[in-house]
C-alpha cells in the first residue's frame, strides 16, 4: 500500500479530474496533471460499481493499483511528479494482475 502522502486527496482528486490531460488504455482511463506544489507523484484509482458489485473486489483493485505503483517506484519516480487518477474501465472484471501491471506499465512510459 501506498503511504497516505502518495495518494491523492479528494479535495484535488477534482481539480485532477477537471482540469487534467487524458491517455487511454483498455482497462482504464489515466487522468494526469503536472505537480508542483510536491517532489513526488501522487496517485488514486477509481472503481465503480459496473466494474464490480461487491465492495471486497473494488477494493482488492484498489490495493492491486497501488501495490502495483509501490512495487515500480523507480520507474515511476524518474519522470517528473504528477498527479495520476486511474478510472478503471468495466472491461477490467476477467483481467489478472500481471496483465494490469503490464497496462500501468506501458501507459506510463507513453505519458
Amino acid at each position: 500500500m501506498l503511504k497516505k502522502a502518495h495518494r491523492i486527496p479528494r479535495a484535488e482528486y477534482l481539480i485532477v479530474s477537471k482540469t487534467g490531460k487524458r491517455a487511454h488504455s483498455p482497462l482504464f482511463t489515466l487522468i494526469y496533471k503536472d505537480n508542483k506544489e510536491t517532489s513526488h507523484s501522487r496517485f488514486s484509482f477509481v472503481v465503480s460499481k459496473k466494474v464490480a458489485k461487491s465492495s471486497p473486489k473494488r477494493h482488492t483493485i484498489k490495493r492491486w493499483g497501488y501495490e502495483i505503483v509501490h512495487k515500480n517506484k523507480d520507474i515511476l519516480e524518474k519522470t517528473p511528479p504528477v498527479y495520476a487518477v486511474f478510472i478503471i474501465k468495466p472491461e477490467f472484471k476477467q483481467t489478472s494482475f500481471t496483465a494490469f501491471e503490464t497496462q500501468i506499465q506501458h501507459i506510463w512510459k507513453n505519458l
